[in-house]
């Protein structure tokens, strides 16, 4: 049997193992899982400045949202025609206050009467068209409550009963209307109610001689 002559039995040791390069040669030392981790993603500086800008225009936004004036409802609007000279005497603010606490009467004459004052003509146009109509409804409906009130066998005092409720929430929508409107005038504004106002700005254009530039 022939005997191994090298000093050092090259079979002896064994496999000693995987033995890994520096890691300056490895280029995947520095991609552990822990170090993945603590990485974080930056992104670019352009992208950084517009989400910036993002961010401080909705501040903006919502600053002006928060500190911006009250704005009144477009029915009513200052007009400046309530300070404007007028054909009778009086002041524009308290002819059109007028128009509207006489009702349809207030309307009719100041309408006739005022031929300078847009302010005044139109509250009173407004007054004569509006109101002319909600009497002549309240009239009919208490007329036809009457009616239904002679109806025998208790059916006609049951919805007379009825109807009479009508007629009082229907009169109570004509006072609060009438008093708005005149608070509003006090205030020196014109109110625009729907469907009369339209009515009567075109009666006042066609009505009102204009004045010459």
């Amino acid at each position: 049997m022939a005997n191994n002559d090298s000093p050092q039995d090259q079979y002896g040791q064994g496999y000693s193992g995987y033995k890994a390069a520096k890691a300056k040669d490895d280029p995947y030392a520095s991609h552990g899982p822990q170090q993945q981790q603590q990485q974080q993603y930056q992104a670019p500086d352009s992208y950084q400045q517009a989400s910036a800008g993002q961010q401080q225009q909705q501040q903006q936004q919502q600053q002006q949202q928060q500190f911006a004036p009250y704005q009144p409802p477009l029915s009513t609007f200052e007009s400046a025609d309530a300070s404007e000279s007028t054909s009778i005497g009086l002041s524009g603010r308290r002819e059109a206050l007028l128009s509207y606490i006489f009702v349809w009467l207030g309307g009719l004459f100041f309408f006739l009467f005022e031929r300078r004052n847009r302010f005044v003509r139109f509250a009173a146009a407004q007054s004569f068209l509006f109101f002319v109509p909600a009497f002549i409804v309240y009239g009919i409906l208490k007329f036809i409550g009457g009616i239904l009130l002679g109806i025998p066998f208790g059916i006609g005092l049951l919805l007379s009963s009825l109807f009479g409720i009508i007629v009082t929430i229907f009169g109570i929508l004509i006072f609060l209307i009438w008093a708005y409107l005149i608070i509003q005038t006090l205030r020196g504004k014109t109110v625009r109610l729907p469907f009369f106002s339209s009515y009567a700005q075109a009666l006042v254009d066609r009505t009102t001689r204009r004045r010459s530039v």
